[in-house]
């Protein structure tokens, strides 16, 4: 579906551990219970245009 977390550290110049530890945090906050639900929010907000704000 995108990109994984340790091309996504790549990318930004942080370590996996890093972006794991960043997924994990939103997740938690967000109440989801894993990153399929996490991507799902994500993909559901981008397509509606509403974004993360």
């Amino acid at each position: 579906m995108g990109n994984s977390i340790g091309q996504i550290a790549d990318a930004m110049g942080v370590s996996y551990k890093t972006i794991a530890n960043s997924c994990t945090r939103i997740r938690g906050k967000l109440g989801f219970a894993d990153v399929k639900e996490l991507v799902r929010h994500a993909v559901e907000r981008r397509f509606r245009g509403t974004g993360f704000g």
